[in-house]
């Protein structure tokens, strides 16, 4: 799985066009710290709480995979230099619950570009 891309600006995108990222594992002291701080719910933060929760079992804030997210497409180098990470987020799900000690990586596609004078977009479908 290739972990670093040759920077790519939005001239060099085409529909279709795809890209992996490394992998990185989120840890329990991860979790638990970010739940501290920014997503302080039950089960996010207490073992009791969460096995009886939706969740079965301590879960990881969906705000810390999105983060997650985010630090991998950037260590890929793939959209360096570009701007294009920072134009917006249009839709996010989170799917599946992710627990400490899952590995996450990040498969993206993108299916629409629109050139708008302001801001180029890429419209990417992500999956983590």
């Amino acid at each position: 799985m290739l972990a670093s891309y040759p920077e790519r600006f939005f001239e060099d995108w085409n529909v279709g066009d795809s890209f992996v990222t490394a992998d990185a594992n989120v840890s329990r002291e991860e979790c638990l710290e970010f739940a501290r701080r920014y997503d302080p719910q039950p089960f996010h933060l207490d073992d009791d709480a969460a096995d009886s929760s939706v969740f079965r079992g301590l879960a990881a804030s969906g705000w810390l995979t999105s983060a997650v997210t985010m630090r991998l497409v950037v260590e890929s180098g793939v959209m360096r230099g570009s701007g294009i990470l920072g134009t917006g987020v249009d839709e996010l799900r989170w799917l599946a619950p992710v627990y400490p000690g899952d590995n996450l990586h990040v498969e993206a596609k993108s299916w629409n570009l629109r050139p708008i004078p302001a801001a180029r977009v890429l419209a990417a479908c992500v999956c983590v």
